[in-house]
């Protein structure tokens, strides 16, 4: 539902600037749009599909109200719990998160990006535990996708949190170099 109102939004815009006179867009520029935001955009881990088995998913919620939206929309489309991968940094609401992560989590990996600015996996492995749900702690986040990997016991893996522990991720996943801003 976020998604329909992101786009609702995108459609207003393109209708505003193409009366203004600034930009000419067709409805079928639109639909084609549409139809290819991911490729267009280079846009990634928008509770996207990164494997299909074993079920991998990956969003970059990494605020208590994107963490809110994710799980809601989890909640409609997997009715079970969710291998959780999971790292942030230090400047973001750790305990809200986890509180809205504790509803679909069935255990949680967290881990370490590759950035000074990356909380401690320690840290949030303490408030995870505090809440209930099983976690184990990684400085990496290749060492957390593993195990979530080896450990999954038929759940789907969520991998989020951080734009960096995301990226880095994906990179990992898809066998490719990750480079942070500090590289």
């Amino acid at each position: 539902p976020h998604q329909l109102i992101n786009a609702l939004l995108a459609l207003y815009a393109v209708e505003w600037t193409t009366k203004s006179g600034q930009f000419s867009v067709t409805d079928k520029d639109v639909r084609y749009g549409l139809a290819h935001i991911q490729k267009l955009s280079g846009i990634q881990a928008r509770l996207s599909i990164v494997q299909q088995n074993p079920l991998v998913l990956a969003d970059v919620a990494h605020n208590p109200d994107a963490v809110r939206t994710l799980c809601r929309s989890l909640k409609q489309i997997h009715p079970g719990k969710f291998q959780i991968v999971f790292g942030l940094m230090q400047d973001k609401n750790l305990p809200a998160c986890v509180a809205e992560l504790r509803k679909i989590a069935r255990s949680a990996f967290v881990v370490e990006a590759k950035t000074e600015r990356s909380r401690p996996a320690a840290e949030m492995a303490y408030e995870f535990r505090r809440s209930g749900i099983p976690v184990q702690e990684y400085r990496s986040v290749a060492r957390g996708i593993a195990s979530a990997l080896r450990h999954r016991n038929g759940s789907p893996i969520l991998i989020t949190g951080s734009h960096f522990v995301v990226g880095e991720a994906l990179a990992y996943l898809k066998k490719e170099k990750y480079l942070t801003i500090n590289q």
